[in-house]
């Protein structure tokens, strides 16, 4: 059975090879970005599309599971009309499936039996959470392993240098595109080495130098914080008043968002770091600082502040539709900063380099920046689905105008970085990053949300309840087999993996092993002829 399951996940790894790579999204023009721009851009690109991957599932388990049902026991209700509901979440969609307040806390008739709404709403939700982690880790010990054998290897530049060519390529433009893909890998290596070399001597100006520019972005993050803490209340006053006033909040955290790590990155260039790498390492750490900060003084302003105002004071308020109508805002608000980043900022200096002589210095794509605000969206998502459902579908959208527009005016108004680096571990970070502390603060949040805060009594499927998480769910015997059968079912297909690989590992080891038998025989033989006819008397 065991040998017969091995052979069967064996078949089916070297089955999916061939069907996996003619499917895969954006597979061109990710080669072309490759070629053009080297493996560090590039890294952005393959982390924007995994992001995509990711919501997919999440907007698929949550349609199928949660939003069907509830479409199907739709209650219609008036609603009053806004103009601006599609940036700000009100109106239509305030009670649509959108939001968290629509949904009822009464069973689905459905065939053959009931659908229970509360009961599918935390497992939706718990769900799609866990197989997002659980994608999460399997991606980042893949990434960590390819990471360790790429660093473990030697003599990457005489097999680039040596072994690279493709003699089959045989049209203009694809030889083309192979020689610049060459060149710039070329690039990389070179600088990883010239990078590795270079002894720097740190004396106490620079490590002044350095402590004050930190403490300057210390300070400016702690200013940051401040204002998105004092600044809501008055929004608050201003957003009775004006549905404008309602973006006031996303358009302030926006604007930090956008803006400050490019102040970070001018101070940077004050540091004048030699290797690349470490100059994005320190900008990496700068800026997720800044989101960090800034993430957790939203999160307690929506669940310390604003639903214990709401079941305070206003109870008939639905607290839960506010904050992922305030989360939707933010996507949104973040997508249209960085449209309008990439049009008004990215293209407008396109333009102006190619039609001024004087100077044709083009833009160089800022790694660490594009990929945190990444990361950033997708903190955003992953908190914001306990109140918002399809949120997932908004960021799906989201990802797809990002990659376009990215790649577009990353092709016409951006140039090769001046010191070309390789992303070895780069990717492993971006993974680690997105891992911890984005997924695992966000899934602290929501699990703090159901655990401990009291839902809304009118709205929702949890109303009057004293908390979204049910007690006697995991005292159910089914529940806790379902869970255990899961565990057990992934870690005996991990083992069975594992031990496929290894049996891989040891016939490959045979046969190298044979191999070298074989060539020790036929030495053994050759020489044997050599000394036999060196021996016999030669015929005269």
């Amino acid at each position: 059975m065991t040998t017969f399951v091995q052979k069967g996940l064996c078949g089916w790894r070297y089955g999916r090879v061939s069907w996996q790579k003619p499917i895969e999204l954006w597979q061109g023009e990710l080669k072309t970005i490759r070629d053009h721009f080297g493996s560090g851009v590039l890294s952005y690109f393959i982390f924007l599309r995994r992001l995509l991957l990711y919501n997919i599932l999440l907007f698929l388990i949550n349609g199928f599971f949660l939003v069907l049902p509830q479409i199907q026991f739709h209650q219609k209700k008036h609603t009053s009309s806004d103009e601006l509901w599609m940036l700000t979440g009100t109106g239509i969609l305030t009670d649509s499936v959108m939001f968290y307040g629509h949904y009822s806390n009464e069973n689905c008739q459905m065939c053959p039996e009931n659908y229970d709404i509360p009961l599918a709403y935390i497992f939706t939700i718990g769900a799609g959470m866990f197989i997002t982690c659980v994608m999460l880790v399997y991606s980042m010990s893949k990434s960590i392993g390819k990471s360790f054998h790429v660093f473990k290897t030697s003599g990457n530049l005489a097999l680039k240098v040596f072994c690279s060519w493709d003699f089959k390529v045989s049209k203009k433009q694809s030889v083309k595109l192979q020689s610049t893909n060459i060149c710039t890998q070329l690039k990389e290596m070179l600088s990883e080495l010239s990078c590795s070399k270079q002894k720097r001597n740190l004396c106490s100006t620079w490590s002044c130098l350095h402590f004050l520019i930190w403490s300057i972005c210390i300070f400016c993050i702690a200013g940051c914080m401040l204002g998105v803490y004092y600044l809501p209340p008055m929004f608050d006053q201003i957003s009775s008043k004006k549905a404008v006033g309602l973006l006031m909040l996303p358009l302030l955290v926006s604007c930090i968002s956008h803006l400050l790590p490019g102040f970070f990155n001018m101070l940077s260039g004050a540091e004048h770091y030699e290797s690349p790498s470490t100059q994005i390492y320190v900008s990496i750490v700068r800026n997720l600082l800044l989101k960090g900060c800034i993430f957790g003084v939203l999160c307690y302003h929506w669940l310390e502040q604003l639903c214990c105002r709401r079941n305070g004071l206003n109870t008939h308020q639905c607290w839960e539709t506010l904050v992922g109508q305030e989360v939707y805002r933010l996507v949104i608000m973040d997508l249209l900063f960085a449209i309008s980043y990439i049009i008004l900022v990215e293209f407008v200096w396109g333009l102006c380099i190619r039609n001024m002589t004087f100077r044709r210095r083009k833009l160089e794509f800022d790694i660490a920046e594009d990929v945190l605000e990444l990361i950033y969206g997708q903190t955003l998502v992953w908190f914001g689905v306990l109140f918002s459902p399809l949120l997932p579908a908004v960021q799906i959208g989201k990802l797809f105008l990002l990659f376009y527009f990215k790649k577009t005016s990353l092709m016409r108004n951006f140039q090769l970085p001046q010191k070309p680096w390789r992303t070895t571990q780069m990717s492993t970070l971006f993974i680690k990053l997105l891992f911890f502390p984005s997924f695992t603060g966000a899934l602290a949040c929501v699990i703090y949300t159901m655990w401990r805060v009291r839902p809304s009594s009118d709205c929702g499927p949890f109303r009057n309840l004293h908390s979204m998480f049910l007690l006697n769910l995991v005292d159910n015997p089914l529940f806790l087999f379902i869970a255990s059968g899961l565990f057990l079912t992934v870690i005996y297909i991990h083992m069975q993996v594992l031990d496929g690989q290894k049996m891989i590992i040891v016939r490959l080891q045979k046969q190298i092993d044979n191999e070298g038998e074989d060539k020790k025989f036929l030495i053994a033989k050759l020489q044997a002829l050599n000394e036999a006819s060196a021996t016999s008397p030669h015929p005269q």
